[in-house]
């Protein structure tokens, strides 16, 4: 029987007070029956009787956990504690974590394609600047057999989460003088820190089509041909992502054009990378969103 609970605190006491499931049968609903025979509590901790004024009180803590349920750990690979609190650090039941699922009457890590890819799954800390990521979320430095490569590692945190980067198109920012809600900032010094591309790139597409907002449009619709099923996790880059692109410029080799982040930083301009740095900012510069020659990449998260 799955028992909810709501936690109340009174004074120091910490009360949890089981609540009747709608689908449950009630065969009597007097308290000394049920169990609740006690006044009060020490300390006031214990279970009221939800049909009364009487108490149950358990002797320990330990007893007061296992009576009510909490008996599981919830230790091992894959799994996590259930519900909204632990009882003298067990559960009442597991779940498993993101990454894992249900099968098999245990907690399994799902494939690959979707455990690393369109969101920090923390797997990047294997992989290195430069490096080619792969569709089944691996990283290497060149082509492989059985692999196939989807874009450049561009961006590793210190928590492993990646963004690699891929060409897309070339194309204006936006065909319209607007700020979308995206990271805006005059600031190169503040664009520097922005690595939020997909934040940023749900809010751009949110205010308008493709006929609007171009760049960010290509970027969402954008998928390599050998691995079509990542359509949909690719996003406009963020400012923050070409600075550190610049930072590490050493290890990245292409001819480094101009490239739209989607980071803004007025109603009419946004921020875009510029290798040479000839304005001092860092790699970045801000240019008309209208500018239509300048080139789309688009990143995936994972």
């Amino acid at each position: 029987m799955n028992t909810n609970f709501k936690f109340l605190f009174s004074g120091a006491g910490l009360f949890l007070i089981p609540l009747a499931a709608s689908a449950q049968c009630i065969a009597t609903t007097d308290c000394a029956t049920l169990g609740y025979t006690e006044t009060s509590c020490p300390n006031g901790k214990g279970i009221k009787c939800p049909f009364g004024d009487t108490w149950a009180c358990p002797t320990t803590e330990t007893e007061f956990c296992e009576k009510y349920g909490f008996k599981y750990d919830c230790s091992g690979s894959g799994y996590k504690g259930g519900g909204e609190s632990s009882c003298n650090g067990k559960y009442a039941f597991c779940n498993c974590q993101n990454g894992y699922e249900w099968k098999d009457g245990k907690c399994q890590r799902k494939s690959m394609i979707e455990t690393s890819l369109g969101y920090c799954s923390g797997y990047a800390k294997f992989c290195r600047l430069g490096q080619l990521l792969n569709s089944d979320g691996t990283c290497t430095d060149k082509e492989e057999p059985n692999k196939k490569p989807i874009g450049t590692v561009a961006y590793i945190s210190v928590e492993g989460c990646g963004q690699a980067i891929a060409p897309v198109t070339s194309a204006a920012w936006s065909t319209v003088d607007n700020e979308t809600g995206a990271f805006s900032t005059i600031s190169a010094e503040e664009a520097w820190n922005d690595f939020d591309s997909c934040g940023n790139t749900q809010k751009i597409i949110q205010n308008g089509d493709k006929s609007k907002y171009p760049a960010a449009w290509a970027a969402v619709d954008y998928a390599p041909e050998n691995a079509p099923e990542t359509k949909g996790l690719w996003c406009l880059p963020a400012a923050g992502v070409f600075h550190h692109m610049y930072e590490n410029r050493n290890v990245f080799t292409d001819d480094w054009y101009s490239r739209w982040s989607s980071t803004e930083s007025s109603a009419w301009n946004a921020w875009e990378l510029e290798f040479d740095d000839k304005y001092g900012t860092g790699g970045i510069v801000s240019s008309r969103k209208d500018n239509g020659n300048r080139e789309v990449w688009a990143v995936i998260e994972f």
